[in-house]
This record gives C-alpha cells, structure tokens and sequence, in this order.
C-alpha cells in the first residue's frame, strides 16, 4: 500500500543538501571543531564521488583528456546539481605545467544556507566529489598530483560557487595536452 503521491522528481542536490545540513547540525552539537566538520564534508563527498564513479558516470569514465574532462563537469553539475555553470575555463601553463580548470556556478547546496564559521559550507562536499573523480582520471591524464579548491561560496557572501581543479602534469601529459589545446590563455568550455 502507497501512503504518499508522488507529484515531482526530487532532485539529488536537494537530498544532498538535507543530508549536510543534518550532518553540520549534528557535529556541531556534538562540539566537534569547525574544521573537523569541515574536512568530514570532504571526506563525505569523495565517497558519494566513488559510488557515483561505480555507479556509472560514463561521461567521466570517457573523459579522453582534461579538456573532455572540463566539459564533463559542467555537464555533471547540470545532471546532479540542475545548475548551469556561469563560467567555465581551462588555462594550459607551459612554465608550471599545469592544466587548470575553473567552474563558476550557483551550487544550490550553498544557496540560502549560512555558514555558521568560513570553514563550514556545503560546497567542501562538492571539493571532495571533484577531488576524487580528478584523482581517478590523474594517471590517465599523465599528472602527478592535482589540487581542488573552492575559491568562492555563495554561503560566504560571493555572488556564485567557484572550483579551481589544478592537474599537476608530467611532461608526457603536458606535450598531449599541447597537441589539443593552445597553452597559455584561459580557454571557455
């Protein structure tokens, strides 16, 4: 027997968004320090990101290149987010050989939502997502190490979200990078 109608498709960001706010509230309450919270949203994230990669995230697992990464992204945030990046970028730097990428979007599980200290807002679950479908791909795209941040939080007070995804290449990975890409100017996506 059903109890409840169901009228509209709940989307993943808003069972997300519950999911960290009960989570903030719990730890926080349990007097547990703001970075310690902050570092468990991360931690929660990478593995929501490793059942999401098993689950079948083709459009990551097909990703050729971080270029084709990128743009993957952006069409990941639409799919589990129902966001659209404002702003979307690659920047291929030849003097530290590296392949940056930059996603600026209104993450709605920062919307509305008011950090209680600058350390905890919902989008360190978003870093540890990325970090970890980046670190997936780091081998394939010939990097040695990558770093994922969160410039800007829309629950700091910032106009939208910003991701910095940073792949720290090799010289192998930076001369296939160069037959795709033109080094040295931020590229849209």
């Amino acid at each position: 027997m059903r109890f409840f109608k169901r009228k509209k498709i709940v989307k993943p960001a808003i069972l997300s968004k519950f999911m960290i706010i009960a989570i903030i509230t719990k730890l926080l309450e349990e007097r547990y320090d703001f970075d310690d919270v902050a570092d468990f949203l991360e931690d929660i994230g990478a593995r929501s990101a490793e059942l999401l990669y098993i689950d079948g995230l083709t459009y990551f697992k097909s990703s050729k290149n971080i270029l084709e990464f990128a743009k993957n992204i952006t069409k990941g945030f639409e799919i589990y987010f129902n966001t659209r990046a404002e702003s979307a970028k690659l920047l291929l730097n030849t003097e530290t050989n590296t392949a940056t990428i930059s996603i600026a979007l209104v993450n709605p599980l920062c919307e509305n939502f008011i950090a209680p200290n600058p350390s905890i807002r919902p989008g360190r679950y978003v870093v540890g997502i990325l970090r970890t479908i980046a670190n997936i791909k780091r081998k394939e795209f010939k990097a040695y190490d990558i770093i994922v941040k969160e410039r800007q939080c829309v629950a700091l007070g910032d106009e939208f979200d910003e991701y910095i995804i940073t792949f720290y290449l090799t010289e192998e990975g930076m001369t296939e990078m160069l037959k795709i890409v033109e080094p040295n100017k931020w590229i849209k996506i």
